[in-house]
């Protein structure tokens, strides 16, 4: 069940494009992508259909923690 105030879906469609970038080499634009997706992911925290938003969250801050991008699943 999703919890907090605000629906997660724009900081997902963040992450999902932050990883185009990624394919597309352009690692820099990536993370700066992935930080403005994991802003937008802040205030949620749950299931999201089917998604665990913490874990993205996670995953997340932690490939901007090491500044090392890398492909995962949801």
């Amino acid at each position: 069940m999703l919890r907090g105030g605000t629906r997660p879906s724009p900081g997902i469609i963040l992450v999902a494009a932050a990883l185009v970038h990624y394919q597309k080499f352009e690692n820099n634009i990536c993370l700066s992508v992935l930080g403005r997706g994991l802003d937008k992911l802040a205030k949620s925290s749950g299931m999201y259909h089917g998604i665990d938003i913490d874990a993205l969250r996670n995953k997340v801050q932690m490939i901007i923690n090491s500044g090392k991008i890398s492909r995962f699943t949801i």
